[in-house]
């Protein structure tokens, strides 16, 4: 009796160590799937505040994601950027959002995640501006296409300046603050 017991116990463990042996090798390992690059121009401002918390937790590479962050010195920038296909994601404001679609150009809107209508007028003493009025006549940079553009206009039109003997001269956004410094502008 002892040795059927013995005989069955060793039958069993020689049956657990093959079906245990046979389920890990049946099991397959996870093969690492190669991460899929992608950039994204981040904007200025608080708008990256998300992308950044969703890099620093992980939760790109998580999902297959390897993402390089590029900032563009302007939403102009940013949507020719986004058009040449520099970048796969950009955040730009609302108002460059309108140009493309006028020259039939196809970009996909995912949402807005904030919104401002604060622009600024720099201008140089030395070179008579101390009211809006001095603005009239003298020569003024701005970046062509951009919302700051159009609000110039604006502001000529709502302060009754003319732009008639104006002088309108484009810069890339980088160009702007050098511009002003050397007295060019």
């Amino acid at each position: 009796m002892k040795k059927n017991h013995i005989i069955g116990i060793i039958v069993i463990v020689i049956l657990l160590i093959g079906g245990g042996a046979w389920y890990l090798k049946s099991v397959e390992k996870p093969v690492p799937v190669p991460l899929k690059d992608i950039t994204i121009d981040p904007g200025k401002g608080v708008q990256p505040t998300l992308l950044l918390v969703a890099r620093n937790q992980g939760y790109f590479t998580k999902h297959g994601l390897n993402v390089t962050f590029i900032e563009s010195p302007s939403a102009t920038v940013a949507m020719q950027n986004l058009l040449n296909r520099k970048f796969d994601i950009g955040y730009v404001n609302e108002y460059s959002l309108s140009e493309p679609a006028l020259y039939n150009k196809k970009l996909r809107v995912i949402g807005m995640l904030s919104q401002s209508d604060t622009s600024f007028v720099v201008g140089r003493r030395d070179r008579g501006i101390i009211q809006i009025s001095d603005l009239e006549g003298k020569k003024i940079g701005v970046t062509k296409g951009s919302i700051v553009e159009y609000f110039m206009d604006r502001f000529f039109i709502l302060n009754s300046l003319s732009m008639s003997n104006t002088t309108v001269i484009y810069l890339p956004p980088a160009e702007l603050v050098g511009a002003i410094v050397n007295g060019d502008q």
